[in-house]
């Protein structure tokens, strides 16, 4: 069923995202070494807006462009590193990485190439490597094949990009809150709907259209993007792709009590869900709001879910693990708690996780006291 608008304006050159035959049949994602899979075919149908290409050193060479959608407008991330190694021994890579792009990250890339900001465009994830073994990341650079000619797309790019901006939003709305699940493109519209919102201070937005959204997937991927990002729990190959100053905005997250409340109360609704793939994406989600969030009333009832299933079991365990690292209280209450439900439920006497759990929290109290002592002393 489209329910997005099939053009966002009578003006409008782009369909909605939704609409379109290309984009909505993909996930926009794609990494890959070279000589493992050829480039995705779904490339060949955009078109070329940006183009850079650097050379780190004699033996390296970093090309960078971004595409755009010509059918519904979307922007595309493209690199391709190449490094044959510098010196003897030299690892060596050879990768592509695609991805889409939200609107708002668009934006700053264009505002950065007009302005020649260093560090504007991303690091290549082969240069993420080398510097994990260097301990040096380079500096970014927008250098083109023909600079003026770059800064002048730029501009033409960004001004038509702001011309049609609060019309991607408003369609991205209409869709989220009346669109079936789309695996290719539900996640890319919650963040594009969370950054704009916390870039904007516009948190209704996010209330209104995710977080009180009839799908609970919605409000569990919406939950668990806001924590990541807030947290910087995600992926290093995700936070290089969203600007400095708007994850700086996404931190703040973490110290609004009234919007962490809501988002645990998501995630316990999810916990108790019967989709078993959504309990545990929100077990995994909530083992990191808890360090910004007491939601240690929930353990009595976490416990009850412990069972045959040894995938939600290890889930569990590790939840409980990081709930009796940050208090020994914590700890105290699950061997308690534990003790209860086994006395309720014989056949879990011999069940190896809760050995396993209650043993991990007797070793963390131990922990945990000896290093008080050591300080008194």
């Amino acid at each position: 069923m489209n329910l997005g608008s099939e053009n966002f304006t009578s003006n409008s050159n782009y369909k909605s995202i939704v609409n379109c035959e290309v984009c909505s049949n993909w996930n926009g994602k794609f990494f890959t070494k070279v000589e493992e899979n050829p480039t995705p075919n779904e490339l060949k149908n955009y078109n070329v807006i940006l183009d850079f290409l650097e050379y780190p050193h004699s033996y390296a060479s970093n090309a960078t462009k971004f595409y755009k959608c010509p059918i519904c407008g979307t922007y595309y991330y493209y690199n391709h590193y190449k490094d044959e190694g510098e010196h003897f021994m030299d690892p060596t890579y050879d990768e592509i990485t695609i991805r889409r792009y939200t609107i708002l990250n668009m934006k700053f890339i264009l505002e950065g190439t007009i302005n020649q900001i260093i560090n504007t465009l991303p690091n290549a994830p082969g240069q993420l490597a080398k510097a994990f073994f260097e301990n040096y990341l380079p500096d970014t650079e927008t250098i083109g094949k023909d600079q003026n000619s770059i800064i002048e797309s730029a501009k033409k790019e960004l001004q038509e990009l702001l011309n049609r901006y609060n019309e991607v939003i408003e369609d991205f709305k209409n869709i989220i809150q009346n669109i079936n699940y789309n695996p290719n493109i539900t996640e890319y519209i919650i963040q594009t709907l969370c950054e704009d919102s916390v870039f904007n201070n516009n948190m209704d937005l996010i209330d209104k259209y995710l977080l009180e959204n009839k799908d609970l997937n919605v409000k569990i991927l919406t939950t668990d993007f806001l924590i990541d990002i807030a947290s910087e729990n995600a992926a290093v190959l995700e936070l290089i792709h969203i600007n400095s100053v708007l994850r700086t905005k996404f931190k703040k997250i973490l110290k609004n009590e009234q919007l962490l409340e809501k988002l645990a109360k998501i995630l316990i609704e999810g916990i108790f869900n019967e989709n078993t793939k959504i309990k545990t994406n929100s077990l995994n989600i909530l083992t990191v709001l808890l360090k910004y969030y007491d939601v240690s009333f929930i353990i009595p009832r976490i416990l009850t879910l412990l069972g045959d299933d040894n995938v939600l079991n290890d889930r569990i365990s590790w939840l409980l693990h990081r709930f009796a690292e940050l208090k020994i209280k914590n700890a105290e209450l699950v061997i308690e708690e534990l003790k209860m439900l086994i006395s309720v439920k014989n056949e879990l006497q011999n069940n190896s996780y809760i050995k396993k759990i209650t043993e991990d929290c007797h070793e963390l109290i131990l922990k945990k006291s000896n290093k008080k002592n050591t300080k008194k002393n």
